[in-house]
């Protein structure tokens, strides 16, 4: 009773202290905030409940479970490997469970099944639940986890699954590294990056530049790939874009991650000062606040992936405009698989190793770009080449 006491007068005086700095309405809106948060999290928790009993029946009539850590949702919009990983593990009979991270509790409005055999649940949800739900799998004869980024909550996730007999696999498709010196990948630490690496089970990265860098591990190459049915081909229409490229001889597009990080806007700027009867295309997210690009250079935004080849078909050639940089080098783009597909030539800027494909040409300044662009125009792709 004096533990409650005590509790109560130091809430009382901290109330006091909010109202009489910050003012009453301050007081109320942030007890709204704190009470609004509590619910969203009772929901969450008393819907994963609700739906554990659902996915340990599916887990253990398959008797194989892969847990991926994703530093992202599940979504349609960009070329995401997490999300090419789970479904095609689904495909193989799996139960998938796809945890993705969120900044804050607001972020986990995705819950639940997509299908039958892939879940979606929170990091936090996850971590509050660790032991229920990995002991829950006890019996399972395959069970694997993805690790998709070092994230903090590595340091208890890899001891706990060791536990419960999973397989721990990291998977290295970016430089996190080179990321959190460009000021994104905020969270990222070295110290928890080489934890994860010691105590995995299987290291894989997706480039030659990334397995050197982490060579001391031993990682094996698995890169990018696409599945075509993930890409679910239609076409529809959109008014007045045929008679808007006729104003322009030659159309260039772009599909994915705009991020400051790696896309070289300044290039395809340029290039489009240049070339004002040059017709850009870009399609994705992370494109900088206030940035003013000549008319053009159309930004479309995003653009869910079975939408992409109506797009993409009117394109004479496909670019990837990454910066020089070690994060562009240690990188694989699932893009370039995808436009080979869509049977695209590509125009590469910062990414060296990708000349090695066929109908992909790497340029090392601004005039090759240009004059790979006019080249490409004119090349017809034969699929015996490709496939």
């Amino acid at each position: 009773m004096k533990k409650l006491i005590n509790f109560l007068k130091r809430k009382f005086i901290v109330s006091l202290k909010i109202i009489n700095e910050e003012g009453i309405f301050v007081f109320f809106k942030k007890v709204f905030i704190k009470l609004f948060d509590k619910i969203i999290n009772f929901i969450n928790n008393q819907k994963y409940k609700d739906l554990l009993i659902k996915t340990l029946e599916i887990a253990k009539r398959k008797n194989k479970i892969l847990i991926i850590i994703s530093g992202v949702k599940f979504n349609s919009y960009s070329g995401n490997r997490n999300t090419n990983i789970a479904i095609n593990f689904y495909k193989k009979g799996y139960f998938v469970l796809f945890v993705y991270f969120t900044w804050n509790n607001k972020e986990e409005n995705e819950m639940g099944f997509i299908n039958d055999e892939i879940y979606l649940l929170p990091l936090r949800i996850f971590m509050k639940n660790i032991n229920e739900i990995l002991e829950s799998f006890y019996f399972i004869s395959k069970k694997i986890i993805i690790l998709e980024f070092p994230c903090k909550e590595s340091l208890d996730i890899i001891p706990i699954s060791k536990v419960y007999n999973f397989a721990v696999i990291y998977d290295i498709k970016d430089d996190w590294e080179e990321f959190y010196k460009t000021n994104e990948a905020k969270c990222y630490q070295k110290s928890i990056e080489n934890f994860v690496c010691k105590n995995s089970d299987l290291i894989i990265s997706v480039s030659r530049g990334l397995k050197n860098k982490f060579k001391d591990y031993k990682p094996f190459i698995v890169p990018n790939g696409f599945d075509p049915d993930l890409l679910n081909i239609k076409t529809f229409e959109i008014k007045n874009l045929k008679n808007v490229l006729k104003n322009y001889e030659i159309c260039i597009g772009y599909f994915g991650n705009l991020t400051n990080s790696w896309f070289n806007w300044n290039l395809i700027i340029e290039i489009a000062e240049r070339y004002p009867n040059w017709f850009f295309e870009i399609i994705g997210y992370g494109m900088p606040e206030g940035l003013k690009l000549p008319k053009n250079i159309n930004y479309i935004g995003k653009v869910k992936r079975e939408f992409l080849y109506y797009y993409v078909k009117k394109w004479d050639v496909a670019i990837i405009p990454f910066k020089k940089s070690i994060l562009s080098e240690n990188s694989d783009p699932l893009k370039v698989y995808e436009y080979l597909y869509m049977k695209k030539p590509v125009i590469v800027y910062g990414i060296n190793h990708l000349k090695n494909y066929p109908y992909v040409f790497v340029a090392n300044t601004i005039d090759e770009f240009i004059e790979l662009i006019k080249f490409s125009k004119e090349i017809n792709i034969d699929d015996n080449k490709l496939f």
